[in-house]
């Protein structure tokens, strides 16, 4: 059973089903309507460098998992550099827009590494009970209780939603887009935290099945 392949999946599968209910929520925006192209283009490259960190976050849990290590014999800033490679990769790719970017990673590098070691600690705990053959869904149900794995999936994406803020700030739209930037973000951020909720919710959902009743 290749677990880091099922891992990886699972982690795209929920970053990019949250990043297309924020795109679809926004589309018809009147602030986006105009810069829609260019803000759908962003976010399928974020969401997209977002998944190939955690990736490499999963891979390198699983490693440590494997050799006998312990979860708190990871190294976060080793992990932290290894991401800054997919970043370089991003900001290649983003270069093409009509975007000027100035990254400045001291101001999420805290987030990211706190969002490294709770996906760290999820394989962990997954991988001390997944036994072959059995069901994902099964392995989630038998590690956390539903209301545990609802704030599990949340602090996850909320810690996207932050680096992507930051990483927003970073980056200055080129003109007539920077006119407007400060209001873009605020209301891109808005969304984002809705979106989690309801992503949060239809995640959990899908794992303990009914409906999620706690308050989000």
């Amino acid at each position: 059973m290749d677990r880091i392949s099922i891992l990886s999946s699972k982690d795209s599968a929920l970053m990019n089903e949250f990043s297309r209910r924020c795109i679809d929520n926004l589309k018809d925006h009147f602030m986006f309507r105009v810069f829609f192209s260019v803000f759908n283009d962003f976010m399928d490259m974020n969401v997209k460098k977002e998944t190939d960190k955690d990736r490499i976050i999963i891979e390198n849990a699983v490693s440590y998992y494997e050799t006998g290590r312990n979860i708190g014999d990871i190294d976060l800033e080793t992990v932290f550099e290894k991401t800054i490679d997919v970043d370089k990769k991003f900001i290649k790719k983003i270069s093409i827009l009509p975007l000027s970017i100035d990254v400045r990673y001291n101001e999420f590098k805290e987030i990211r590494k706190k969002r490294i070691k709770i996906i760290s600690g999820v394989v962990f705990e997954l991988l001390r009970r997944w036994e072959d053959s059995v069901p994902f869904a099964n392995v989630v149900r038998d590690v956390y209780t539903e209301i545990r794995f609802k704030e599990v999936i949340k602090e996850i994406l909320q810690l996207y939603n932050l680096e992507t803020m930051k990483v927003t700030n970073s980056i200055m739209p080129l003109y007539p887009i920077n006119i407007a930037k400060d209001l873009l973000a605020g209301t891109l951020f808005n969304v984002m935290e809705y979106m989690k909720e309801v992503t949060t919710r239809e995640s959990v959902r899908k794992i303990y099945g009914g409906l999620c009743h706690e308050p989000t």
